[in-house]
């Protein structure tokens, strides 16, 4: 028998799974990867606020002032310290954003040796999946259950390794769509007779959904990416049903 052992807006857990939603996020989407985004996304949005208060502050205080402060005589009895104070404290700010920033974007991009190489096609208005000679179809559920998510559940869920360096060679048959996994910060664009390239790798078993991110006509709400992460034993029997 299934035990769900929590229920959230934004996510539920069953046994060892972990099953991520976007709806009601009121923050960036749960990661299943790098970490230390969302680490760097909260500490960028502290700095951005602290300033935006600071030039707000400084304003206010300037209209109570009539401006006073922005005086030719008052400026000129600034001191020297001032002057080092406001030009060195920006410089370190931007560099406090650039060295994590850079960082971040390289360890995304990093390509060294995978795992595994999934071949990603695009048709309208569905996904195929091919790993070497097995080829799987996934189509939006007409009549999701209980469980499944409305416009985001498929037939035949993608089922890949957590915790293993996965390669996504992305194309299309028809017209240009996007293949789009907000939890691993992935989008890569299905073009017609050209190969895309993404890699990810997952720290921890659960579901990853997303939709088209395309302009691809009115059915682009109607073509979700499920992606399953779950463990080797359960990744070759599933791949062995193909």
């Amino acid at each position: 028998m299934t035990r769900i052992l929590s229920v959230s807006p934004l996510q539920f857990i069953v046994k060892d799974i972990v099953c991520y939603s976007i709806y009601r996020q009121l923050r960036l989407i749960d990661s299943m990867t790098h970490s230390e985004i969302p680490i760097f996304h909260d500490v960028a949005l502290v700095t951005i606020i602290a300033i935006l208060v600071s030039v707000v502050g400084y304003y206010v205080m300037g209209i109570k002032t009539r401006f006073y402060v922005l005086k030719v005589d008052s400026l000129g009895r600034i001191q020297e310290k001032s002057d080092i104070v406001w030009t060195i404290l920006p410089i370190f700010i931007l560099c406090s954003l650039r060295v994590p920033s850079l960082s971040l974007l390289y360890k995304i991009e990093w390509i060294g040796f995978v795992d595994l190489t999934y071949k990603v096609i695009r048709h309208q208005w569905y996904w195929s999946y091919r790993h070497r000679d097995a080829t799987i179809d996934s189509y939006i559920l007409s009549e999701p259950a209980l469980r499944d998510l409305r416009l985001l559940d498929v037939d035949n869920r993608l089922s890949a390794p957590y915790r293993a360096e996965i390669r996504f060679v992305v194309t299309s048959t028809d017209v240009i769509h996007a293949f789009t996994l907000p939890n691993f910060y992935v989008k890569v664009d299905a073009v017609p007779r050209r190969l895309n390239t993404c890699y990810l790798s997952s720290d921890v078993p659960g579901i990853a959904y997303r939709q088209c991110s395309e302009i691809c006509r009115v059915n682009h709400s109607f073509m979700p990416i499920c992606v399953e992460f779950v463990n080797w034993t359960r990744f070759i029997e599933s791949v062995a049903r193909w």
